[in-house]
């Protein structure tokens, strides 16, 4: 996860001086140890977990890019099935598939989009209907957070029951940076 970051702070060199990365992270327990979040706040990473009960509802690769990526792989399957004189697909030519069309699909879609529509593009105007419904919100309206009536103990409920780890180190950038203000 360490490398991962790294290899995102060097693509994102050209636009540090202009923007505050923020990367979205589902509870895995990869994304939650404490050196990964002391490496992300070294990089000047900012990383926000999305709770465990709701990634489906939330997170842009879910909500844009899965349901659809799954829908052509499937149509991509079927196809290598037919070409195959005996109807299978070895995994070498599958991996091939997975990768040439992953690539393909995902450099493809509209990204803009996709964080509007879960609130992580800076404001929650264009939030999806299903979210909004999910949310019990009826008109538009700003969705945000006092950074500072943030605390762990609330923040710990959006990770994984019985999960305990360093809350306050996801909080100390978004803490910082209000500071800055």
């Amino acid at each position: 996860m360490k490398d991962i970051l790294d290899r995102i702070a060097v693509a994102l060199v050209p636009w540090l001086p202009t923007v505050q990365p923020v990367l979205l992270l589902d509870s895995a327990s990869c994304h939650l140890r404490t050196d990964v979040m002391s490496r992300a706040t070294e990089l000047g990473i900012w990383l926000v977990p999305i709770p465990a009960s709701v990634t489906w509802l939330v997170n842009p690769l879910d909500t844009a890019a899965f349901a659809g990526y799954k829908r052509q792989l499937r149509r991509e399957y079927l196809r290598l099935r037919l070409q195959s004189p005996e109807g299978n697909v070895s995994l070498e030519v599958w991996y091939r598939a997975v990768i040439l069309h992953g690539a393909t699909f995902l450099r493809g879609k509209r990204w803009k989009r996709a964080f509007q529509m879960v609130g992580a593009s800076g404001d929650q105007n264009n939030l999806s209907l299903s979210l909004r419904k999910h949310l019990g919100l009826q008109t538009e309206q700003e969705v945000g957070a006092d950074v500072q009536a943030l605390n762990p103990e609330a923040i710990q409920q959006v990770f994984p029951r019985g999960r305990r780890l360093n809350v306050a180190a996801y909080l100390r950038p978004l803490l910082e940076a209000a500071q800055r203000r």
